[in-house]
C-alpha cells in the first residue's frame, strides 16, 4: 500500500492544491496537524475552506482519506485550538 503522509500545511492553498492532483498516485491520504495558519487569526473563515476542500476531496479520492487537525502551541505557552 502507498500512503501520502503530510501535514504542516499552515493554510497554504497551493500545497492543497498539490495534495488534490497527487492523491491519485496513491493507494490512502493522510493529513495531520496544522491545516490553519495559526498567525492569520481568521481561524473561522479557514476552517470553513479547509472543511469545504476536504469534503470535495473526499468525494475524489478512491482510497481511504484520514485528516487530524492537531493543535499549535502559541509562543505564551497556551495552546491555540
Amino acid at each position: 500500500m502507498n500512503i501520502l503522509l503530510t501535514g504542516d500545511l499552515h493554510f497554504n492553498k497551493s500545497q492543497f492544491q498539490w495534495l488534490a492532483e497527487e492523491k491519485k498516485l496513491y493507494d490512502c491520504l493522510c493529513i495531520t496537524g496544522d491545516l490553519l495558519d495559526g498567525n492569520s487569526g481568521d481561524f473561522k473563515r479557514q476552517s470553513a475552506w479547509v472543511s469545504n476542500w476536504i469534503k470535495e476531496l473526499d468525494k475524489q479520492v478512491f482510497g481511504p482519506l484520514a485528516v487530524l487537525s492537531g493543535w499549535q502551541v502559541s509562543e505564551g505557552g497556551g495552546a491555540e485550538h
